[in-house]
């Protein structure tokens, strides 16, 4: 079959899956070398830049071949604007690098505190660049090749060579299932067969270190795969029903593969993918095949939601309307606004957006990217990068108008725009271009777009203009080979914090210089690391990790003042530099700011810097009444830390537990006051340590209006109030406490014969078993315990015994109970004498049951007069 026949009108899906079979020419070697490549390093967004390098390289030797005519024939008319683009964003990037007057570029938005900087140390008024840091601009311009060198291979693809890429793709979407299904088997042991370190581990994540991007590249696969489908019915006409019928096996597949990803964007987007089918499939003529077949995929996936718990727990995910992207995302809106319209520079969004992080939306959680790659490029690449991104789907709208959507051509343009179109989709929730896989991937669905070349010979260019070009493409490529391998093996070495050997690759990376000036400052080099750190922010004046240690280094040799605003400086610039956090709250304690040393160790509680020293330094500011009323403040606002915080008792030094108690009273009085949970462990802390008035203090400030008339001896003896409405929080000490288990129980009831009231009903099996508990103060001097109690069919309250134990250990001597019977019901009395030195007692109910059956009772009406 030859392009012209396999090109025809009426061409069936059948002939286009076929017919790549034997189509291996060398026109498509390099871009399958390409593809294969991203798909065995290209499964991440950052943190793995020898991996980038070796994506990179084949990019650009996929890129040299295309720039020399060595792939394919020469580019149709149609890839007029679409290489247009691509020049306009090579240019875009050439521009946010190109030095600026030192006046204009102080005057942009957003640049005001980089130029502060340089005047602080002294640096010359010279040109820089736009992107306020140059070496990540450069890394996120490399980024960009492997998609790009897809894309302009492709381009110059006819429609045989194109099919042969797209079936590549399903074969690698086929692959990473199968990987990721093999990683669900090893259940806990996952981590081992998982590609790189920081990843979605426990998922079927397959090649991905995400779990959202290998739903991507299996929606991808399902729609490849739907849309070059033959028909059911046209497959039984021509009898090869076998050959076909596997296709939609493994459609259903990857349905399933993405559902169980737990990927919600993913799961949507299948639903879309299968929609676009249908669509596509109206268009030919066969809606009824993949109506019937999308009904069947959705009964399927419903029995899986149904049985299947980890399927369920996927779906039950579109109920969270909580996303933790809609808090953050104001952040992002507001540093796109303190940058203006030129934008920050490409790459530099971690940076900048640490800048902008409010308090309320910090945790421990890192953000190395916007989750919205259309508010990212509003940010990095400003209006520019905005309108660039218009033209780019103005002109993808055009060629889907002016396609024909006949033959070939038109169902693998109609594949291109969908998956295309489904990753731009998932990009206003997440960043899946970011991964070099899925960058590959969409090069190749945008260029599906773009008509194949003319048939016939592939053009040459012959004398001088010819040789002329390809020494230009060698000299080209081979500067970028060299920028790819410089910046990529910088990256490498500074992963492992190696700064020496980056510096002698790139002696001018500012990142290197920032990492050599922190180790320098570690041995006490302090002229060294002054002389690294200046000349790191010279390139990037926001650096935090330089400014801090210049800072240092300034206060160490006796520049006081200079010192003290570099570190202003730093910590302007985020709440994450740990160091830069901790010298700001010492600083501000040292000026009795507590202000700002509140909010800063509130920003360290919670990004979960330093934990237990934030915690106890807390605690021992808050002896001090402003930092007090600071830290209230700060509990109010209900931070991650709040738990913590009251729990970890053991971060309270013996000096500062009249302050936390202060301290809680304080909460108390704000709207919401202190919960139970965080009251009670407090209290029982006091109790402990025998301070058994200030513990009744607060717990009677927690019960709020209710206290004054439970003040005096026995509380809820009469059982009016439900001791167990807030059986999921610890119970005060001040309260019953009923315990159950050990051959003994107690509960709260509906009382036999006392009509309307509830009582205490215990039962027991064992002798000597605790069955409930309160501690009582009251004042030295003769008492009286009473009681009512309630006999039962299977047992008498004479199997019963009350005790009162002093809280220093000593029972004191119960006398001989005085009843007065009343039926089943009646009223005991017993004297006892709480001697001068029991500050507090216990009232505690015991079994005295020996064998046989439990024994059963009422009681009510307990008070301690």
């Amino acid at each position: 079959m030859d392009e012209g026949e396999l090109n025809r009108p009426g061409a069936t899906p059948g002939e286009a899956r076929l017919a790549p079979l034997g189509l291996m020419q060398p026109t498509v070697l390099l871009p399958l070398l390409l593809l294969l490549a991203a798909f065995l390093f290209g499964g991440a967004a950052a943190g793995q830049p020898l991996r980038d390098l070796a994506v990179g390289v084949v990019a650009l030797v996929v890129l040299a071949a295309v720039a020399a005519g060595w792939i394919g024939r020469s580019f149709s008319p149609s890839a007029r604007w679409p290489l247009i683009l691509i020049g306009a964003l090579a240019l875009l990037f050439v521009v946010q690098l190109v030095p600026l007057p030192f006046g204009m570029w102080s005057s942009l938005a957003g640049r005001g505190l980089s130029a502060n900087v340089l005047d602080l140390i002294g640096a010359p008024h010279a040109a820089r660049p736009l992107s306020v840091d140059p070496e990540l601009t450069v890394l996120a311009a490399l980024a960009v090749i492997p998609g790009v060198a897809m894309a302009v291979a492709v381009m110059r693809m006819g429609a045989r060579q194109r099919l042969v890429l797209v079936w590549a793709c399903v074969a690698l979407a086929l692959a990473s299932l199968v990987f990721g299904v093999l990683q669900a088997s090893f259940g806990a042991q996952a981590g081992t067969i998982t590609l790189y370190r920081q990843a979605h581990t426990g998922l079927p994540i397959g090649v991905f270190a995400n779990a959202n991007h290998q739903a991507d590249l299996l929606v991808i696969g399902f729609v490849f795969a739907g849309i070059f489908a033959p028909p059911i019915r046209s497959a039984i006409a021509e009898r090869r029903l076998d050959r076909s019928a596997w296709l939609y096996g493994v459609m259903f597949a990857f349905a399933a593969g993405v559902v169980a990803c737990g990927s919600r964007s993913g799961i949507a987007l299948i639903g879309l993918g299968l929609l676009a089918i249908v669509v596509r499939e109206r268009l030919a003529g066969h809606i009824r095949t993949i109506v019937f077949g999308g009904i069947g995929l959705v009964g399927a996936l419903a029995l899986l939601v149904a049985f299947n718990p980890i399927f369920a727990r996927a779906f039950a995910d579109f109920s969270n309307a909580d996303d933790g992207r809609f808090h953050f995302w104001p952040n992002v809106l507001y540093a796109i606004g303190e940058f203006g319209w030129t934008g920050t520079g490409a790459g530099s969004f971690d940076g900048v957006y640490r800048s902008v992080e409010t308090l309320d939306t910090l945790s421990e959680r890192f953000l190395n990217h916007a989750h919205n790659d259309y508010l990212e490029i509003l940010l990095e690449m400003g209006i520019p990068g905005a309108l660039l991104l218009v033209a780019f789907l103005v002109v993808m709208t055009i060629r889907v108008i002016r396609r024909p959507m006949a033959g070939i051509e038109g169902r693998l343009a109609y594949a291109g725009l969908t998956c295309a179109g489904l990753v731009l989709l998932h990009s206003m929730a997440d960043y899946p271009l970011r991964t070099p896989l899925l960058s590959v991937v969409f090069g190749l669905c945008c260029a599906l777009l773009v008509d194949p070349p003319a048939s016939g010979e592939k053009p040459r260019i012959a004398g001088a203009w010819g040789w002329a070009r390809i020494a230009g493409v060698l000299i080209g490529t081979g500067w970028l080979g060299y920028v790819t391998i410089a910046y990529g093996l910088t990256a490498s070495a500074l992963e492992v914090g190696d700064a020496k050997t980056a510096l002698r690759i790139r002696p001018h990376s500012a990142e290197a210089l920032s990492i050599a000036s922190a180790q320098a400052l570690a041995r006490n080099d302090t002229k060294a690391a002054e002389s690294y750190a200046r000349a790191s922010l010279m390139i990037t004046p926001r650096d935090v990790r330089a400014l801090r240690v210049l800072g240092i280094a300034a206060v160490a040799t006796r520049r006081q003042d200079l010192g003290s605003q570099l570190m202003l400086r730093a910590g302007a610039l985020g709440w994450r530099d740990e160091i830069t956090q901790v010298w700001l709250i010492r600083a501000a304690l040292a000026d009795n700011n507590y202000t700002t040393a509140a909010q800063r160790i509130d920003a360290m509680l919670r990004s979960r810097q330093l934990f237990e020293d934030m915690l106890r330094l807390a605690h021992d500011i808050a002896r001090v009444p402003e930092a007090r009323n600071e830290l209230i403040a700060r509990l109010v606002d209900e931070p991650g830390w709040r738990r913590e915080f009251f729990r970890d008792i053991q971060f309270i030094a013996p000096e500062s537990e009249t302050s936390h108690l202060l301290l809680i009273e304080g909460l108390i009085q704000r709207e919401g006051g202190a919960r139970r949970s965080e009251v009670a462990p407090f209290i029982d802390h006091l109790v402990k340590k025998g301070q058994f008035g200030a513990a009744r203090r607060l717990w009677l400030a927690s019960r709020g209006a209710a206290a004054e008339p439970l003040a005096p001896g026995i509380v809820d003896g009469d059982f009016k109030e439900d001791p167990l409405a807030d059986d999921q929080q610890p119970r005060y000490p001040f309260e019953w406490r009923f315990e159950a288990g050990n051959g003994g129980n107690a509960v709260q009831g509906a009382a036999p014969l006392l009509v309307g009231e509830d009582a205490m009903f215990v039962q027991a099996s064992a002798p000597n078993i605790r069955l409930a508990r309160q501690l009582v103060q009251v004042s030295p001097g003769a008492r009286q315990l009473r009681y009512d109690a309630l006999e039962t069919e299977n047992g008498s309250p004479d199997q019963f015994r009350w005790r009162i134990i002093c809280a220093g250990g000593a029972e004191l001597k119960l006398g001989l109970a005085r009843r007065e019977a009343s039926g089943q019901r009646r009223t005991s009395i017993q004297d006892f004498v709480v001697p001068a030195n029991c500050p507090a007692l216990y009232v505690e109910l015991h079994s005295r049951a020996t064998t046989g059956n439990p024994a059963e009772a009422w009681f009510d009406h307990i008070a301690v007069q």
